[in-house]
């Protein structure tokens, strides 16, 4: 019965904390663990997470949420083999993303994917090591660094092209 009611409470308190998160839209988080630090606005999923919002679905084994004093989501780190983001552009377009590591800054509109880094669009599709995609402006940069001359790069950005 405790149990329950913890159980209860704990559910409430995350209805209430991702309500003021992200104001009248709707997110919801599944994991096997959770971890909240309201002094700090943080709090850490563990374990088969699934984050969903409107359109956008991320999944991974881990996902750190940050907010502001605004209660706002400045960013989101999810890791796993891979790690997916799934959402739409700004011309409801699909775009998926996976990578190790995920790294994501909404009041940016920032999208940083790290290791073994996939991006697929409905136009193309972009991998390397790194990627940092705007999903505003749908710019984006892949590679370790710019390779100046003489210089060879350990790790290669492929794109494929859609016709």
């Amino acid at each position: 019965m405790i149990k329950k009611i913890l159980s209860l409470s704990l559910l409430t308190l995350l209805f209430v904390f991702f309500n003021q998160a992200i104001g009248a839209d709707q997110i919801t988080i599944e994991a096997d663990y959770l971890q909240i630090d309201n002094k700090n606005n943080y709090s850490h999923y563990k374990g088969n997470v699934i984050l969903k919002k409107a359109q956008l679905i991320i999944k991974g084994s881990s996902l750190k949420l940050w907010q502001n004093i605004d209660k706002k989501i400045t960013k989101i780190i999810v890791t796993g083999m891979p790690a997916s983001l799934k959402n739409v552009d700004n011309n409801n377009k699909p775009i998926t993303a996976s990578a190790d590591s995920i790294i994501f800054e909404p009041l940016s509109f920032l999208l940083h994917l790290n290791k073994n880094a996939k991006l697929v669009t409905i136009k193309e599709q972009f991998m390397s090591s790194r990627i940092i995609y705007n999903t505003q402006t749908q710019n984006f940069i892949a590679g370790e660094k710019e390779i100046k001359k003489g210089e060879k790069s350990k790790n290669r950005v492929k794109i494929i092209l859609q016709q």
